[in-house]
């Protein structure tokens, strides 16, 4: 409170602002991804700078958006980070957490990750299912870090969905065959089961 030459009494207010985390995206996913593989990473990053001090984000919802089927053909999903100012995945990060939750699309990843005045880079790496069909996409985005990014303290930003563009093919067989056995047939007499002593299977796959 002060009060000035001609008597009037002036009161100061002060509040401390909420620090915020920005959530973004740089990059793009990668082009193809074959089926039935694992460790694939999907390209570009989300990126995640705070306002001011530190919070950890402990929780990160990533929606799946392609024609995929991701509750049979996405699995092991997770997320790695690293402090840095050019988002480039080696394999080097630190792992964030374990998979919490899935369903309707969408995967809940719990963990901790530290953010600063500092740039985060947020990778994420998944495994493509054997049920993935041929031409399938997949595409991958935080749909509203308002809600879909936790952090201990303070909150994120924006309500718009985030990810790296373009999204990513699906490369599968057109036809795709199991438990077969081809045998040598040189006559007309029709194969049998087991086949007579001394042929030769060219090739087998069965249980």
């Amino acid at each position: 409170t002060e009060t000035n030459a001609n008597g009037a009494t002036y009161r100061y207010a002060a509040w401390q602002i909420p620090g915020l985390i920005t959530a973004s995206s740089t990059g793009t996913q990668t082009a193809d991804f074959n089926f039935n593989s694992s460790d694939n990473y999907l390209g570009g990053a989300f990126t995640f700078i705070r306002n001011a001090g530190t919070a950890t984000i402990t929780a990160i919802t990533l929606t799946e958006t392609g024609t995929i089927n991701a509750a049979q053909n996405i699995s092991n999903i997770r997320i790695y980070y690293e402090a840095t100012s050019a988002c480039q995945y080696d394999g080097n990060e630190t792992l964030f957490g374990s998979l919490a939750s899935s369903s309707n699309e969408k995967f809940t990843i719990t963990g901790e990750m530290p953010v600063s005045t500092s740039q985060v880079c947020a990778y994420v790496v998944l495994n493509a299912g054997i049920l993935a069909n041929r031409n399938e996409s997949l595409k991958i985005t935080i749909n509203d870090p308002t809600v879909d990014v936790i952090v201990s303290g303070g909150g994120a930003e924006p309500s718009t969905p985030i990810g790296p563009s373009g999204s990513t093919n699906i490369l599968a067989p057109a036809f795709w065959q199991n438990y077969f056995r081809f045998y040598v047939d040189n006559d007309a007499l029709k194969p049998t089961d087991p086949w007579p002593g001394g042929s030769v299977d060219l090739d087998e796959n069965e249980p």
